[in-house]
């Protein structure tokens, strides 16, 4: 139980931080990369796939019962239902008055499923 409670309160702080990268990103660089021209592969615009996929990986961690991702079936749901919940989001922007359908943004949604892989190594073990 307390080795539970720990692994909540990491994924809590990684979330957190998730947060706070995806706001810095926000509000800081993307007007900064923007005043500049800065050519930085599209992560001023597509960025927020990556934290999205990242932050609702661990949300489900949080709010889910430990079997839900427990083991290499439960951790392989922590990594699809995001990238899938995202990709499904960006197909069906063209419909959507305020926002645009960029191909660019399928690529960097993958890219938080990456990045979703790599925390569940360091926390979920």
């Amino acid at each position: 139980m307390i080795a539970h409670s720990k692994k909540k309160l990491k994924v809590l702080i990684t979330l957190i931080i998730t947060i706070i990268v995806h706001l810095a990103l926000d509000n800081i660089y993307r007007p900064a990369a923007y005043s500049q021209a800065l050519y930085d592969f599209g992560i001023k615009d597509s960025f927020t796939q990556i934290t999205a996929v990242v932050g609702i990986s661990l949300l489900m961690v949080l709010f889910e019962n430990e079997e839900t991702w427990h083991g290499k079936t439960g951790r392989l749901v922590l990594i699809i239902v995001p990238v899938v919940a995202m990709l499904m989001y960006e197909c069906i922007q063209p419909w959507l008055s305020v926002a645009t359908f960029d191909v660019q943004d399928l690529l960097f949604t993958l890219i938080g499923g990456v990045f979703v892989a790599m925390i569940q190594i360091k926390l979920i073990k």
